[in-house]
């Protein structure tokens, strides 16, 4: 995409040019979201590495957004390390 159509359909108030950015796609992360689990199926999740804090999520979306301008990250898939065992 160039820096005119960039400016053109994108462009923050003081005018300077910003890189697209991707979605962060995160897997089951602790949240409220699991409120609703059976509180044996939540511990075996968590106790099995299935789960995600939200604080690991923030820290990709911080390194996504704090690249070099010259690097677009574009999608990001999150997931804890035994997401398929679980």
């Amino acid at each position: 995409m160039g820096d005119q159509q960039l400016r053109a359909g994108h462009a923050p108030a003081d005018g300077s040019a910003r890189r697209p950015r991707g979605p962060g796609a995160p897997g089951p992360v602790v949240s409220a979201l699991l409120a609703g689990w059976p509180a044996e199926n939540l511990r075996k999740a968590r106790e099995s590495g299935g789960l995600i804090d939200p604080e690991d999520v923030a820290d990709a979306i911080v390194f996504m957004l704090t690249r070099k301008r010259t690097v677009t990250i574009r999608d990001m898939v999150i997931l804890p390390s035994n997401f398929d065992r679980v």
